[in-house]
């Protein structure tokens, strides 16, 4: 197996505009951007865009998108793994190989185990995109809460239809059960196998590699008589962590080192949020309270903290769980109060332009404006961690 460090070595290294540069010809400068004709499909205008200063490629035409290693896997057909060691050729990083007791059978064994999961994660996503692609109905919970379709195809959200069966029947087929009841994609009742996921909006949630690791489920809507969480958020297993996963964590990753500072927020659209207006080195935990872990993660690559959880009873509740974890990682830790109960997505469309119900479309000077008065905002109602317990 390769050794954590150097897989980390190589994740630091990339820049996805090289990579890109190298793999999709023809890729040009297009504002903050850059463009090409899309090579995955034979299209005649170019859709396929790279966005350097949030990682991440997109492919309008094919619905492809990611970050650099999704691009390596996608452009050389090849598994995470060989992504890696396809990165590391290229930046002539030499990958340590840890010692293990295993066997070669048992560790050939968890890789495989590891691709199965990908595997059936992706093809999960596919099924759901493709339902997604087919009615309006996410472009309508979007336009509600002020989410662009830009938004959409950058964080991968997609609708899992009110269907039991929708998935279940295709994983049952390819011989993926057992990997799948085991991440928490599917559920059995006697011999009646049905999908966990149903009627929600999903968030895909990517681990500290950049690999997906599993789906937060968020409902469409909200039936008090069903008694539904409101979110449903993957199981525990060998792929997803929740100690340690961290919602956004690969897009925001190089902004939070560059800067030296994180925001971290309470909920999935709240990240979104603030990356859309430029403010990309926010992440969030996932459905759980911070723990040592992710404090350790986030403290080696960031000097200082801001905690932005929502302003109610269990928002604060959790920030003041969460200070005395960050302290002890040795970062700077400061607190975030916004007026009124409103969390950063409520803030943040405090400052946007009317579009009939729908999600503006903001220009890049109307972006850095909104940016400039929400970060005031933020900081007027910052303090230090120790004030804000007194």
């Amino acid at each position: 197996m390769i050794d954590q460090n150097s897989i980390n070595e190589v994740l630091n290294k990339v820049e996805i505009l090289e990579i890109a540069q190298k793999l999709v010809p023809g890729l040009k400068k297009s504002g903050t951007s850059w463009k090409a004709k899309s090579p995955f499909t034979n299209e005649k205008s170019g859709s396929f865009f790279v966005v350097p200063h949030k990682e991440i490629y997109k492919c309008f035409s094919s619905g492809e998108g990611g970050g650099a290693v999704d691009l390596v896997m996608k452009m050389e057909r090849c598994t995470w793994i060989e992504a890696i060691k396809w990165l590391a050729d290229f930046y002539k990083i030499d990958l340590v190989e840890t010692t293990s007791k295993d066997s070669p059978e048992v560790i050939q064994e968890r890789k495989n185990k590891f691709e199965s999961a990908d595997k059936i994660l992706r093809a999960a996503w596919s099924n759901w995109h493709k339902y997604t692609s087919q009615n309006d109905q996410l472009d309508k919970w979007l336009a509600e809460r002020k989410i662009t379709k830009d938004d959409a195809i950058q964080w991968g959200i997609v609708i899992a239809p009110d269907e039991p069966r929708f998935l279940s029947p295709k994983i049952i087929e390819s011989n993926s059960y057992a990997i799948a009841k085991e991440i928490g994609l599917v559920n059995s009742k006697e011999e009646y196998v049905f999908d966990t996921y149903r009627d929600r909006i999903i968030f895909p949630i990517h681990g500290k590699k950049g690999a997906m690791v599993g789906f937060a489920g968020r409902l469409i809507k909200e039936d008090p008589e069903k008694k539904l969480g409101k979110y449903i958020n993957p199981l525990d297993s060998f792929i997803y962590h929740k100690s340690e996963v961290l919602y956004g964590w690969h897009f925001a990753q190089n902004s939070i080192r560059k800067s030296g500072k994180v925001y971290l927020t309470e909920g999935y659209i709240d990240v979104i949020a603030m990356h859309r207006i430029g403010l990309d080195n926010t992440i969030a935990g996932c459905g759980t309270a911070v723990t040592e872990q992710q404090a350790q993660i986030i403290g080696k690559a960031s000097k200082e903290v801001v905690i932005l959880m929502d302003g109610d009873a269990a928002g604060l509740k959790a920030t003041k769980r969460a200070i005395p974890i960050f302290l002890a990682t040795g970062i700077e830790v400061k607190i975030c109060t916004l007026p009124n109960n409103q969390d950063p997505d409520d803030l943040i469309k405090s400052f946007m332009p009317d579009a009939n119900g729908e999600a503006p479309k903001l220009s890049d000077k109307q972006i850095a404006e909104i940016r400039e008065v929400v970060t005031d905002k933020i900081e007027e109602h910052t303090k230090d961690a120790i004030r804000w317990t007194i």
